[in-house]
């Protein structure tokens, strides 16, 4: 049984394949700097393939498919982090963030669902169902300063995971999605030059360790929560879909 962690070479997602080898999981840790990653000794034991999340047509390698075989979980994880009012980005910033954020994975995720698709064609039901867990945020519903870019994207990729679950359990009867929305972690690649003052955030096991458990134990063909912190950065389930903040 393995996992694909599409990001997991850092932050949440390198925190996500470490725990899934505690659990005898093999994670194919899949990004842009895989070849770094595995001589990361907390990683030893994963599956590395170089992907950039952010091109629509990487996953049309010819050996993306054969990086599938046994896979029953994929997760979405990648991401980046901007904090600058809108008129002050660049195009090619906003650009970099919607590849990275969207298009990227919402092609990379639909090559995956097509190859499923055709899995195990002689069968009598052919078509091998997976586990899609998106690692959104609560982003997708705060109001954030300066955040406009990131906090759209965010949402924009819930509501897209909300929707290809129809699809999923339409195409691939026993199919299952999970849509996590975190708060804020002890990530410091992630937060990069924002100068985010991280010391009262979630850390990244525990988060992971939460996402694994819960994954394991769905019944429920959808499910959707976020993990909050706790004033003293411990984290917090809240079941459910949130309604989006209004502004002041």
């Amino acid at each position: 049984m393995r996992s694909l962690i599409l990001g997991g070479t850092k932050g949440l997602g390198r925190a996500l394949a470490i725990e899934a080898l505690a659990r005898n999981i093999t994670p194919i840790v899949a990004g842009r700097s895989a070849h770094a990653a595995s001589k990361d000794a907390e990683l030893a034991g994963s599956v590395f393939m170089s992907h950039d999340l952010s091109d629509a047509e990487d996953a049309l390698k010819p050996d993306f498919a054969g990086y599938l075989k046994d896979v029953t979980r994929v997760f979405w994880v990648a991401g980046s982090f901007l904090r600058k009012p809108l008129t002050e980005c660049t195009t090619e910033e906003l650009d970099e963030m919607t590849k990275l954020h969207f298009t990227g994975p919402a092609a990379t995720i639909a090559i995956i669902h097509r190859i499923m698709k055709m899995a195990r064609p002689l069968a009598d039901d052919p078509g091998q169902p997976y586990h899609l867990v998106t690692i959104a945020s609560s982003s997708s519903w705060r109001m954030r300063d300066n955040e406009t870019s990131y906090c759209a994207l965010k949402a924009a990729k819930a509501h897209f995971t909300r929707n290809f679950a129809h699809e999923m359990f339409r195409d691939l009867p026993g199919s299952k999605v999970t849509l996590v929305h975190p708060g804020g972690l002890k990530t410091p690649n992630f937060w990069g030059a924002a100068g985010q003052d991280i010391g009262g955030f979630m850390e990244p096991a525990d988060v992971a360790r939460i996402i694994w458990d819960r994954t394991a134990g769905q019944t429920s063909r959808y499910d959707e929560f976020a993990i909050l912190r706790n004033a003293d950065g411990s984290p917090r389930i809240e079941d459910g879909v949130h309604a989006p903040e209004r502004p002041a």
